[in-house]
């Protein structure tokens, strides 16, 4: 029996045996660059998260980081896509909901009470 990373390869009689998951998880930073004029306010923002097909069991989202004058911050998602749920309370689940000071420079995390996952193929 070899052991390669969090793989297992068993060897002989012509059988190969491997793990279904890796046993811990692969942290991946995802950054959104967008212009910044300072020049706007906004109450919310909506954007679908989609997984592609890829050799993964799920993808995790652990966190957003935001800044601005910030304070009440919600963070709320829904199966599928948000297009024509905007006013569908019970189509919506809040992953977070905390107040906070003002930070026009630097990002805040936002860490979600419950990490949000999402297998191949799904979307929210």
């Amino acid at each position: 029996l070899c052991a390669l990373g969090s793989m297992e390869v068993g060897l002989g009689e012509g059988n190969l045996q491997r793990q279904k998951a890796a046993e811990s998880l692969v942290h991946l930073a995802v950054t959104a660059e967008t212009e910044d004029h300072q020049d706007h306010t906004f109450a919310g923002i909506m954007w679908d998260v989609r997984t592609r097909n890829l050799p993964a069991e799920y993808i995790e989202i652990q966190s957003v980081w935001l800044r601005g004058d910030l304070g009440p911050i919600t963070i709320w998602s829904t199966p599928g896509s948000f297009q024509g749920k905007h006013q569908q309370e019970n189509e919506w689940t809040m992953h977070y909901k905390r107040l906070h000071q003002p930070s026009p420079h630097a990002l805040q995390e936002m860490r979600l009470d419950e990490p949000l996952r999402l297998e191949p193929g799904e979307s929210c």
